[in-house]
């Protein structure tokens, strides 16, 4: 498995704080699409063990924020 991007601290895609992961391969070709070059199953890097490892870690952890 291939994916485009990993994002280990993640806002914007979503409802509260995460981390998120675009993995690689789309057969639909949505007309319009803005990410187009993700279909391909193999665009990005390779999903290894160490970043699984890594997305576990980062899913485990707890993020506070001072208030304002």
């Amino acid at each position: 498995m291939f994916y485009s991007e990993y994002y280990p601290v993640d806002f914007m895609n979503g409802e509260g704080l995460r981390c998120t992961l675009f993995v690689s391969g789309c057969s639909h070709g949505c007309k319009g699409c803005y990410n187009e070059k993700t279909w391909h199953p193999k665009f990005g890097q390779e999903y290894t063990k160490e970043l699984e490892d890594q997305i576990i870690l980062t899913s485990k952890m707890r993020y506070r924020f001072a208030k304002a």
